[in-house]
């Protein structure tokens, strides 16, 4: 089935796993630490973009996806797709608010965090979703839909069965309660 928009929440999970191994030190670290080979699209407004803000969709950055239809051009996640550097689409986004004072419905936010994960693990976040999260879980099958330039796209389409989204669930009931610890 297609999750659609939960995609999101995987993703969160992947973070929290990522940043549980140490591989991301903090949800507190700048987003834009990740991205050296974005610096010409860096300022100091976007270096104080955490990865927390990208998680609460508090980043700050320029993104309208509920204005238009997502089959209207001019709503980003549909433009997203016809980019040949999706990635870089989203950080070249002005910053249209402080960072952490509005909150703006992004998938753009969200597939940068799953970018932010890959780079800091060193591997693909499909490779390091199924060696962390999926695997121990058996969960078998399962689909990621990619955008140019082999980005993943994290923030809505993934596809599973219904029986692996409740191993999900409570993996994340899991992984909240150790986080009140």
């Amino acid at each position: 089935h297609n999750l659609a928009s939960v995609t999101k929440s995987v993703t969160s999970l992947l973070v929290g796993i990522a940043v549980g191994d140490g591989a991301i030190d903090s949800v507190g670290v700048s987003a834009f630490d990740f991205f050296a080979d974005y610096d010409a699209l860096r300022s100091p407004a976007k270096d104080s973009v955490r990865v927390l803000d990208l998680l609460t969709m508090t980043s700050g950055l320029a993104w309208d996806e509920s204005t238009h239809s997502y089959g209207d051009a001019r709503n980003d996640i549909n433009a997203l797709f016809s980019q040949a550097d999706p990635l870089g689409y989203i950080l070249g986004k002005p910053v249209a608010a402080p960072r952490a004072s509005t909150w703006v419905y992004s998938g753009g936010n969200t597939i940068v965090l799953g970018e932010i994960v890959a780079r800091a693990a060193g591997e693909s976040l499909e490779s390091f979703a199924d060696g962390r999260l999926f695997g121990p879980l058996g969960i078998t099958d399962r689909t990621w839909v990619r955008l140019a330039g082999d980005l993943t796209y994290a923030s809505g389409d993934r596809r599973l069965r219904p029986r692996d989204m409740a191993k999900l669930g409570q993996r994340a009931t899991e992984l909240a309660a150790l986080a009140e610890r």
